[in-house]
C-alpha cells in the first residue's frame, strides 16, 4: 500500500514544479525580449527596408577619424557601427549577407532598401568618401549635401 505521507509529499512537489514554471516561463521570456532583442538602429532600419549609410569603424583608428569627419563636414545621416564593441556587429553583418573578412576598418556601407548594395573598404583619404557619396546621391557635384536622401 502506499504511504500516505509520500502521496502527499508528491503532490506538494508536483504544485511547487508548477508553480516555478508559471512563474519562470514568463520571467525567461521577459529576460530574453529584454536583453537578447535586436534592438540597434541599423537592424530595425534593415528590417524596415530603408537606404542607410553605415560607418564600420573601430578604435583607435586615424583613417576612421578622417571618414568620420568627411561624413561630418557633408552632414550626412550615417549609422555607426563599432566593429570591437558593438554586440549586434556579427549579427548586423550576417542581416546584409556579408561577413567580418569582408570588412576592413574604415569602412562605408551603402545599404539600399534594407539590402547590402555597395562597400568602400579600408579607406585612407577623404576624396575615396567624397566619390562614394556622390556615387550614391548622398552629395551634390559641388560637394553639397543631397535632397534625395534626407
Amino acid at each position: 500500500m502506499r504511504d500516505p505521507e509520500f502521496v502527499e509529499l508528491r503532490k506538494r512537489f508536483g504544485i511547487g514544479i508548477l508553480v516555478i514554471l508559471v512563474f519562470a516561463i514568463p520571467f525567461l521570456i521577459f529576460i530574453t525580449k529584454k536583453f537578447m532583442a535586436e534592438t540597434s538602429p541599423i537592424i530595425n532600419g534593415i528590417n524596415n527596408e530603408q537606404s542607410m549609410i553605415v560607418f564600420v569603424e573601430k578604435a583607435n583608428c586615424d583613417d576612421c577619424k578622417i571618414v568620420e569627419n568627411t561624413l561630418n563636414e557633408y552632414g550626412v545621416e550615417y549609422y555607426k557601427l563599432n566593429s570591437s564593441s558593438e554586440r549586434n556587429y556579427k549579427t548586423i553583418l550576417h542581416k546584409i549577407n556579408i561577413t567580418t573578412t569582408d570588412i576592413d576598418e574604415p569602412t562605408l556601407l551603402y545599404i539600399e532598401d534594407g539590402k547590402f548594395y555597395a562597400a568602400l573598404v579600408s579607406i585612407k583619404a577623404r576624396e575615396e568618401v567624397t566619390n562614394f557619396l556622390l556615387t550614391y546621391g548622398y552629395l551634390d557635384s559641388n560637394n553639397e549635401r543631397s535632397t534625395n536622401n534626407e
